[in-house]
C-alpha cells in the first residue's frame, strides 16, 4: 500500500485514527477481510458490486483472496478513499482495548 491515502498519526489516538478510515483490509490467514468504515467507503463499494451483495458488505462479511483485495485496494486508493491494511490481531487488540474503557 502506498502512503498517499494514509493518515499521519501525530498526537491522535488509535480510536481517532480508526474513525477517519473509509475501509480496512484486515489480513487473516491467506484471506483479506474487508471492513467498510464510512459512508464514503460504502457508497464507493456500491459502485463496484451488485445490490445483491450490499447487505454482505455492510455486515463486514466480505473475505477476499489477496490478489482480489490488492486490485480492490488499488482502485480504492485511486478513488481517494482513506484505507488501512492491518493484521487481524491488531483489530482484535484494539477492539478489546476499546471495550475496557
Amino acid at each position: 500500500m502506498t502512503n498517499k491515502n494514509l493518515i499521519k498519526s501525530g498526537n491522535r489516538t488509535s480510536s481517532e485514527i480508526a474513525s477517519l478510515m473509509d475501509m480496512w483490509f484486515v489480513h487473516y490467514n491467506d484471506r483479506i477481510n474487508l471492513r467498510v468504515a464510512s459512508i464514503h467507503g460504502m457508497l464507493w463499494m456500491q459502485t463496484h458490486f451488485e445490490s445483491s451483495h450490499w447487505e454482505t458488505i455492510s455486515s463486514n462479511e466480505v473475505s477476499l483472496s489477496t490478489s482480489d483485495a490488492a486490485m480492490l485496494l488499488n482502485d480504492a486508493q485511486e478513488a481517494g478513499l482513506i484505507l488501512s491494511s492491518v493484521p487481524a490481531i491488531t483489530i482484535s487488540l484494539n477492539s478489546k482495548e476499546n471495550s475496557l474503557k
